[in-house]
């Protein structure tokens, strides 16, 4: 018999994982709370969508209970960071993803930053302030260019470079006095500016043993050329060409961690999403996340070849020692974001989209803020779709995607044209 799986989440990173769960010969059905347009029309059969709220956690533990859910899959950091791990656990439901202790590492970046810190990770040069004051001076002593960064969730858009003092005052200001991201600016994270390529290292981990997600990276800024403002990234590309490096991450900052989380009585059962900068001085942390990324799922699971029931079942069993070395598919894929006109800033939604369903072997369309009305599918959110191309090079993965982007449109809709063309 079969197991039934629940995802819990609503965007592209959430229908990927769904789309890859479906492809298990152990998984019978698989419901998505709340899910999108794609969820909802993937496959019929198969999976549909819950109308429960991410952060309702009593109407997850009825579905769970009411549809006889085996294994329950987190996607968005917030509902982790409130324990809703650790309550499903203490009512005997199997959960993959970490507990509000394991999730902080993602909650506060100075919390991220102090078991760096004291275990020896290497990451860059900060200190934490709270209050205008601190800041202030934080800031007036930081050698520039300096990197601000909101201690709390700020949904990709927290991280400031600011290249002058006079800059990087405007900038605490508007954390601090004007609020900008709300009570995640209200405390600081005041960093050294590193220089290199950024990487993301995927962990799946049981608290014991780990395996390595393929190799990714996003991109960001909103604008080609990385320039513009910060987003939750605008495309992604799987693997990278260049993985001489990842030994050294393994030796000098995985496996520190995990020993880490351990000594500090955490019990981490999910993905650590290790944000990465290759220095002239080996790799360093640039954050931690407690969730699969996105937009780097969307690359990653369209080319992983073993089961992903398998090992998230097993990383929440504390079981992973008994799971095979992941299996990859050859080749590369790159993902390409669809987002609003506006994004990251004010939009506008309820636009039709049109190209849908995109019908191509090598091409796949994640949803993200997209619903499904009277028979039509609708932009609902800053980031509407990821369009994700294959191909046995990384040059022809791209252009895979972007011919797949050119069969879907709607009102305003915005993207890079440079997506795994620059670092």
């Amino acid at each position: 018999m079969g197991q039934n799986v629940l995802v819990v989440g609503k965007g592209a990173r959430e229908h990927a994982v769904a789309w890859k769960l479906l492809q298990s010969r152990r998984v019978d059905y698989v419901f998505v709370a709340p899910g999108n347009a794609g969820t909802l029309t993937m496959d019929r059969d198969r999976c549909t969508n819950l109308p429960i709220k991410v952060g309702d956690v009593d109407a997850i533990r009825n579905a769970i209970e009411a549809k006889n859910i085996d294994l329950t899959i987190y996607g968005p950091e917030d509902p982790l960071i409130a324990g809703h791990a650790d309550i499903l656990r203490s009512h005997g439901h199997l959960v993959f993803g970490p507990g509000a202790d394991g999730a902080r590492l993602e909650g506060s970046k100075s919390f991220g930053k102090m078991i760096m810190n004291k275990y020896g990770i290497p990451t860059a040069q900060a200190v934490s302030v709270e209050g205008i004051n601190q800041a202030d001076t934080a800031v007036k002593r930081a050698t520039m260019p300096v990197v601000i960064k909101a201690d709390g969730l700020a949904a990709g858009k927290g991280v400031f470079i600011c290249q002058t003092v006079e800059e990087g005052r405007r900038v605490v200001n508007q954390l601090m006095m004007k609020n900008l991201l709300g009570k995640a600016g209200h405390r600081l994270v005041i960093e050294e500016f590193l220089q290199g390529p950024e990487a993301s290292l995927h962990v799946v981990t049981d608290g014991k043993t780990f395996r390595v997600l393929a190799l990714s990276r996003d991109h960001k800024r909103e604008f080609d050329g990385d320039k513009g403002r910060n987003t939750g990234g605008m495309g992604a590309y799987a693997p990278l060409p260049d993985q001489s490096w990842l030994n050294s991450a393994i030796k000098t900052i995985v496996r520190p961690l995990l020993a880490a989380l351990k000594a500090e009585g955490i019990k981490y059962r999910g993905v650590i999403y290790i944000g990465l900068i290759l220095t002239k001085d080996g790799p360093k942390v640039l954050e931690f996340n407690c969730r699969f990324g996105d937009p780097e799922t969307q690359v990653i699971l369209p080319l992983l070849q073993s089961d992903l029931y398998e090992l998230c079942d097993a990383a929440a069993r504390g079981t992973l020692s008994s799971i095979k070395p992941l299996i990859w598919y050859p080749g590369y894929a790159t993902g390409v974001a669809l987002v609003s006109g506006g994004y990251p800033g004010t939009i506008k939604t309820g636009k039709p989209i049109t190209g849908l369903p995109l019908v191509s072997p090598d091409t796949t369309v994640f949803h993200a803020g997209t619903r499904y009305e009277n028979g039509q599918v609708l932009t609902d959110g800053g980031r509407v779709l990821t369009v994700v191309g294959r191909g046995s090079t990384l040059d022809l993965a791209t252009a895979v995607a972007y011919n797949g982007v050119k069969g879907i449109s709607f009102e305003e809709m915005a993207y890079r044209k440079d997506i795994a063309q620059t670092n």
